[in-house]
């Protein structure tokens, strides 16, 4: 006979034999019990999850259907309906159902008591939509838009601004307060050519770019880490953690070796380095002449525009240097990138798909913004720049 599960056509093949009887057994028969109806749930999770990636949203016969919502750490399904007679249009909730699936750029999601809706096929068109909650379990219109065709995951409208995808890959990425970009590319740089990098490590290191008006623009050099200075001009770390600096006349070597660094607006350069201490690498900050030592010990580190680092360790922990105490700040995180504008972004501990939660601090707590990436840097106007799990680039205006 043919059955249908998941959306596809399967043929069960049944053979009817004469029933053989065996002696009770009531333990094991309570297990087969117990085998059976874990079975079930997991055909039914699996039968939920595909049908409901299986549909993008839509809008059909009164009736707003969004497969899948994510809610912070859960996913929905969610069903609404549309009011007669309202302006601007309301919606009413008629089905919520918790269900497990991945999510990706386009899916719907909560900002807020916003549900915002990315790509929501009308017709011919596609548009970005925003609901706002007004109600238990009532939406009102916000605002909308059509998506534009010539620039992919990027939508416009007054409260929302989307993440739009930047052509390449990169393994980490760093952003100047003159906001220029530069990249270490995502695949290993097999030139060792240069006489600053040691032979035996080139293939360790991934090639130096800088984003300009035509795209992505090579530039000799490699490492494994970066930051970019005010005046738009990268400080790489190679593999053997040694650090140089990008000048108008070519590569300077600074003293000193690096597992992490951090420059802010006001050209203050920090580094993580190379002695392990219990909670991640000493601190230190440059000089102009040297490093001066700085107690405390982190793993990623960052500068706000007035000089102070942010700095996390191998407990995820965040610390902030306020008047030369350090401060812990609430939450976990793996990355952290500030703005010229004093913007902290950082990317959290919770596992996603293309790495990890990304948040923005507003002062007092971290506000969750979809999406998810392994490493960020910040644009002098607040922007992140964020690199994900498959070392795909992403800003968000």
């Amino acid at each position: 006979m043919n059955t249908w599960i998941g959306g596809e056509n399967y043929s069960l093949a049944v053979q009817l034999s004469p029933p053989k009887l065996f002696p009770i057994d009531r333990e094991k028969g309570e297990t087969m019990k117990i085998i059976t109806t874990v079975c079930i749930f997991l055909l039914l999770q699996i039968w939920t999850t595909h049908a409901a990636l299986a549909e993008a949203p839509s809008f059909r016969g009164g009736l707003l259907t969004l497969p899948v919502v994510e809610d912070r750490d859960d996913t929905l399904t969610l069903e609404l309906e549309l009011l007669d007679g309202t302006f601007p249009p309301e919606f009413a909730v008629t089905y919520s159902r918790e269900i497990r699936t991945p999510v990706d750029i386009d899916t719907p999601y909560f900002f807020n008591d916003l549900l915002v809706i990315p790509a929501l096929r009308l017709g011919h068109d596609t548009y970005w939509v925003e609901l706002r909650l007004v109600g238990s379990d009532l939406f009102i219109l916000d605002s909308y838009g059509l998506n534009r065709d010539s620039v992919p995951d990027y939508f416009d409208g007054p409260d929302y601004r989307g993440w739009v995808r930047v052509p390449g890959e990169a393994r980490d990425i760093g952003v100047g307060a003159d906001g220029t970009v530069w990249v270490l590319g995502g695949n290993p740089y097999p030139d060792t050519d240069f006489d600053f990098f040691d032979d035996n490590v080139g293939d360790a290191d991934y090639g130096l770019w800088v984003l300009d008006e035509f795209g992505w623009l090579e530039i000799p050099g490699s490492g494994v880490r970066l930051d970019v200075d005010p005046d738009g001009y990268p400080w790489v770390i190679n593999s053997d953690h040694e650090i140089w600096r990008l000048t108008p006349f070519g590569w300077d070597h600074i003293p000193g070796s690096a597992h992490d660094i951090g420059i802010g607006a006001d050209g203050s350069v920090w580094v993580l380095g190379t002695t392990e201490r219990r909670g991640g690498y000493e601190i230190f900050r440059y000089t102009g002449f040297g490093w001066q030592k700085v107690h405390g010990t982190g793993v990623r580190i960052d500068v706000d525009p007035y000089g102070n680092p942010w700095v996390i360790n191998h407990d995820d922990d965040i610390f902030h240097l306020v008047n030369g105490y350090w401060q812990e700040v609430p939450g976990l995180a793996k990355d952290i990138g500030i703005g010229a504008d004093g913007s902290v972004w950082a990317i959290g501990s919770n596992e996603r798909e293309g790495g990890y939660g990304i948040y923005t601090w507003d002062g007092f707590d971290w506000i969750r913004v979809r999406g998810s990436a392994r490493q960020i840097s910040v644009g002098p106007d607040g922007s992140p720049w964020v690199v994900n799990r498959e070392r795909e680039i992403y800003t968000r205006f």
